[in-house]
């Protein structure tokens, strides 16, 4: 399943509106963990596409959404579930990390 890439003007309709909660990886092109966290991110989206959906943003292109939700370190992961914020994971992590993270805020 492809990451969906979010924009501002698109962050309501494809994380708040959701159908299925929404996964969203805050990050930016320069931060080296931010690039190890993409292939993890990807990994677990193809594991879990039919239960939740995937997106990221790129915090210096949408600073907006980042300072909506009190992201100040990257990269960061919100799990969002019928419009709000139902879990955050600060830095990086492992996959096992990020599914045990999605199993204990279901």
């Amino acid at each position: 399943m492809p990451v969906i890439n979010v924009e501002s003007e698109k962050f309501d309709e494809s994380v708040l509106k959701s159908d299925k909660p929404a996964l969203v990886l805050f990050c930016a092109q320069w931060c080296p963990f931010c690039k190890r966290m993409d292939l993890v991110f990807q990994n677990t989206a193809d594991e879990m596409e039919n239960s939740l959906t995937f997106c990221k943003t790129d915090i210096e292109k949408q600073s907006a959404i980042a300072s909506a939700y009190g992201v100040k370190t990257i990269p960061t992961i919100i799990l969002f579930k019928n419009g709000s914020q139902a879990g955050k994971l600060t830095g990086a992590c492992t996959q096992q990390e990020l599914t045990s993270f999605l199993a204990e805020n279901k």
